[in-house]
């Protein structure tokens, strides 16, 4: 009972947060708020999808469509179809079981087999693929409902599924692309994922009998969440892929359900990279991403009479898919930067094909019959939501592409300023030779005894030295270091180079400075280990507050809080770092202390000292507020008084004392 009182204050406490004033994702500090984002992700943050939207680009709408699959033996004898497209209406499904009628429009409807869904959905996406568009498709629906089949297909040519279709396809296409230009490498890389009981495991890796698969770590990288440690595959075909795709298809997680003979345990995730590369620098590479989701049905535990190991799993699923409706009403009506896509591991991995850099296709499959009606409106609703994000999408270039335009850039400032200091250098030889010229006459008229040529003999002189003086501050401004080296001068290496390294330094706290008495201040001392060996001690000031909401009290933070619930707040007031970090930018964060990657993030200039300088105090300004719902009770309040609850994070570059 302990453990579920405290499972649940964590998870309001994570869950229910306010929106920082900034956010990160990682370890770095100034990554976009997508993301460390600000993409995506924790508590109230941005996430890394709603970052990207911000990115501009073309705007990209989901396009939907939905499938109603045929009456089969899983249906009762008895049960009546009231769920088919509308004959009279194109693309529109009609729902009428004699006490409600409801018709559903959608970009699709599908009536016919699977090469129908793949002409529709699958050529149009390898073509955007091929452009460098990253693409993404993902079924949902109840279980049993057709997504496993209209994906990855059945036995015999026909009942071949929409990603074979499309991996034959993509291959297809850029094999013709390479005929047609010598200059173009097409190269394509696979990697096959599933998310089981909220753990995200690799399809491909590797497994011995009887072990458990290791459940991989997710992370942003180049503000794209990724499966740190997913294996990677060279794919030179279509038949390589099927190869792979069988592999892990039998490696995924499915049992046999009342509503399903194979049913899907597991949401799967197949994402191939196409890079299209050529060998002339100056035209532009391309790298996407294609991601085909095959998500777990929706199950209702009074009908699939599931129990034991399958409960448990169904449980998860429908969980996982609770929190990617909500992620898709929330960017359906223009709210996706107040979602949370941590809640999920589905919804992070997803994070890019709903108000992302994707271009977008949903796959909505539905049963026909009254027995299953609650279950198909429920998706049609989910499916209608979808109709409404837009994506933001551009064109992937590649790194190259990218810093060949950065160096062509430079080298155009370059030679500005290179043509500036000719210019200069020329006018200084100009007035140069005419001194010269100038001199030349006064000392012809010293020579014939001219009565001012003492004045011209000084004249001449002053001008020297001018002309000196100038060519003098040329020479200085040529040679001249960087602006940010002075700053740098009293830490340089005998060689004149300075060499820096990046430290990070924690302190945690609890909360019982706080559970007596309103408001109070604490010092928080931070510690890197040996390997900081810092000049000086690191601490921060922090305060903590804390009030009962009586449901009167009229909170404007942002946390809609239960009656009774204790809020609370924690806010870094200043932080005193030593010497080593003047002149440098110092990031302060505030993060959980059981998930050390959600952050309240503030930047702040330390201002420029010698090495022998005393510790400064500087101002931060980060904040956090969350609450304790009254069901918590002693358990977790007393959990609050004796643990650290936050941590408080100071990092930055200081220079090498060796």
């Amino acid at each position: 009972h302990s453990f579920c009182t405290l499972l649940v204050f964590l998870t309001q406490l994570t869950t229910m947060s306010q929106r920082p004033t900034s956010a990160r994702a990682g370890a770095a500090a100034r990554r976009p708020s997508a993301g460390r984002p600000s993409t995506a992700d924790v508590g109230g943050r941005p996430s890394t999808a709603a970052a990207s939207r911000g990115d501009g680009g073309a705007a990209s709408r989901m396009t939907v469509a939905v499938r109603v699959r045929p009456p089969n033996r899983a249906d009762p004898d008895e049960a009546q179809v009231v769920v088919e497209a509308d004959p009279l209406a194109p693309n529109t499904v009609r729902v009428d079981d004699g006490r409600r009628g409801r018709n559903f429009a959608f970009d699709h409807v599908f009536t016919g087999g699977q090469a129908e869904v793949f002409e529709t959905m699958g050529r149009p996406m390898v073509e955007e693929a091929l452009k460098g568009f990253n693409v993404c498709l993902f079924a949902y629906g109840q279980t049993g409902s057709g997504k496993t089949h209209s994906i990855q297909g059945g036995e015999g040519p026909d009942a071949e599924g929409l990603v074979p279709r499309f991996v034959r396809e993509m291959f297809r296409a850029a094999q013709a692309r390479v005929d047609a230009d010598a200059d173009l490498t097409v190269k394509v890389t696979m990697s096959y994922l599933e998310v089981y009981m909220e753990r995200v495991r690799d399809l491909l890796a590797p497994r011995a009998r009887g072990q458990e698969p290791e459940s991989l770590e997710l992370h942003e990288v180049n503000r794209r969440v990724v499966a740190k440690g997913a294996s990677v595959h060279s794919v030179l075909g279509p038949e390589r892929a099927q190869e792979l795709m069988a592999v892990g298809n039998a490696n995924r997680q499915t049992a046999e359900t009342r509503m399903n003979e194979v049913s899907s345990r597991s949401h799967s995730i197949v994402q191939f990279t196409v890079s299209q590369l050529h060998e002339a620098v100056d035209r532009r590479d391309t790298e996407c991403t294609v991601t085909l989701v095959d998500l777990a049905g929706s199950e209702r535990q009074g009908k699939t009479e599931s129990s034991g190991v399958q409960l448990e799993e169904a449980k998860k699923i429908n969980q996982s898919l609770l929190v990617l409706g909500r992620a898709l009403n929330s960017f359906s009506d223009g709210r996706g930067d107040m979602v949370s896509l941590r809640d999920s591991k589905l919804t992070r991995l997803l994070s890019d094909c709903f108000g992302g850099n994707a271009k977008t296709w949903m796959l909505a499959t539905v049963s026909p019959t009254a027995f299953n009606v609650t279950e198909s409106l429920s998706t049609l609703d989910y499916a209608t939501h979808a109709k409404n994000i837009t994506n933001r999408v551009t064109v992937n270039a590649r790194e190259r592409q990218k810093a060949l335009a950065e160096l062509r850039a430079t080298v155009a400032q370059l030679n500005v300023a290179v043509d500036l200091e000719r210019d200069e250098v020329d006018e200084l030889r100009t007035v140069a030779l005419s001194l010269e010229n100038e001199n030349a006459q006064l000392e012809a008229l010293v020579v014939n005894g001219a009565d001012d040529g003492d004045t011209h003999g000084a004249m001449l002189v002053a001008r020297e030295h001018a002309v000196a003086d100038q060519l003098e501050r040329l020479l200085q401004s040529l040679d001249a270091p960087p602006a940010s080296a002075a700053a740098d001068a009293s830490f340089r290496s005998p060689g004149g180079t300075t060499r820096r390294r990046h430290v990070r330094l924690r302190g945690g706290f609890s909360l019982a400075p706080v559970f007596d008495e309103p408001t109070a201040t604490l010092t928080v001392k931070l510690d890197g280990g040996s390997e900081c060996d810092l000049s000086g001690p690191v601490t921060a000031t922090v305060q903590l507050s804390r009030t009962t909401d009586d449901g009167d009290s009229g909170s404007d933070d942002g946390i809609d809080a239960p009656d009774g619930a204790v809020r609370w707040c924690a806010h870094i007031r200043s932080v005193t770092v030593p010497a080593d970090f003047g002149g440098r930018r110092v990031s302060v964060a505030l993060l959980y202390a059981l998930d050390l990657d959600c952050a309240y993030e503030s930047e702040v200039l330390v201002p420029a000292c010698g090495p022998a300088a005393p510790p400064q105090t500087v101002t931060v300004d980060a904040a956090h507020r969350f609450y304790i719902p009254a069901a918590a009770g002693d358990e977790a309040t007393q959990w609050c008084r004796e643990n650290p609850v936050m941590v408080v994070e100071v990092s930055g570059c200081v220079p090498c004392h060796d």
